[in-house]
């Protein structure tokens, strides 16, 4: 287990170091202290962090097993990983990677709606009615608590340009 851990920590680092380098090259918004790359910043930041706790985690547990005599060998031995852990993390990682990777071109609520509307979809797997509108009220949500309340400029896209043209 302490080897497939050891892994995990080195993806989750490794994909944190990527997620901050894609938001670096979000364009800024001028008079804004917070820009719409913070937030991936920070769950970047939160990924390595993570990553690097999980690491100095199995190092630690590969010293203590070194240096203890009464545990047999079959204690030590790896367990296979959870496959829906694995799933978990990959998807949400990957979700996280494709929005930063299309939110430019496409605009916020596009890009929020596709990775909200795929993680709803991959754990209610017979809700589709439900999980179409709960995405649609969380993306106008968020869409007007960070444009609105925060003052935060989105990328703008299709529907942000329509959603403008509405309000005036």
């Amino acid at each position: 287990m302490e080897k497939m851990d050891y892994i995990l920590g080195v993806v989750l680092v490794a994909l944190g170091i990527a997620m901050i380098v894609v938001a670096r090259g979000i364009p800024a918004v001028a008079g804004l202290a917070v820009g719409p790359s913070l937030f991936p910043i920070l769950i970047g930041g939160g990924m390595i962090l993570v990553g690097v706790a999980i690491i100095i985690g199995t190092k630690r547990t590969q010293m203590v097993v070194v240096n203890r005599t009464d545990i047999s060998s079959d204690a030590c031995d790896d367990q296979p990983i959870d496959p829906f852990l694995s799933w978990n993390l990959a998807l949400v990682a990957g979700l996280i990677l494709v929005f930063l990777l299309i939110v430019d071109f496409v605009g916020f609520s596009i890009a929020s709606f596709a990775i909200i509307f795929a993680l709803l979809r991959a754990y209610h797997r017979e809700r589709l009615i439900s999980d179409f509108v709960l995405t649609i009220i969380a993306v106008f949500t968020i869409f007007i608590l960070f444009s609105s309340v925060f003052r935060v400029s989105l990328p703008v896209g299709p529907v942000e340009i329509l959603i403008f043209k509405i309000i005036g």
